[in-house]
This record gives C-alpha cells, structure tokens and sequence, in this order.
C-alpha cells in the first residue's frame, strides 16, 4: 500500500483543527449559546483550545517522524 502524497497522518495541523472543531462544536451545543461577537468568539475558542487533550496531540506529535519514514519506505514520497 502506498501513502498518497497528501496523507492525512503527515498533516498535523489537519488533525488538530479537527479535534478542535469538534470540542468547539460540542461546547457551543451544550451552552446552548453561540458567541454574538469577536471578543465572545476568540474568548470561547481560547476556552476550548486550553481545554484540548494536549497530552495525546503532543504524543501523536511524536510519532510523526516514524510515519514520515514509513510512507517513504512505501513509495509515498515519490
């Protein structure tokens, strides 16, 4: 199997976005109330960004390199 060029597992960033929508998603649904403002908006998604399982990301942060590796032994990086 070969890695696609664009592979999800490589794009952090991707991933983490997603995590945060979801929690932000929930959180707004639980409050039953949607920030009305920038201020409202930036101070609930700081709230929600604190609050993300960063002990997990930075684990899954650290393995990188070994999927890096793996996809490049499977041909992904050509």
């Amino acid at each position: 199997v070969d890695c696609p060029p664009h592979s999800p597992d490589l794009n952090s960033i991707e991933n983490v976005w997603g995590i945060f929508k979801r929690r932000y998603r929930k959180a707004v649904w639980k409050r039953k109330r949607i920030p009305h403002n920038r201020e409202e908006l930036i101070g609930f998604a700081q709230e929600v960004w604190r609050e993300l399982p960063w002990e997990g990301i930075y684990g899954w942060l650290d393995r990188i390199p070994e999927r890096v590796n793996f996809c490049l032994r499977r041909n992904g990086g050509a």
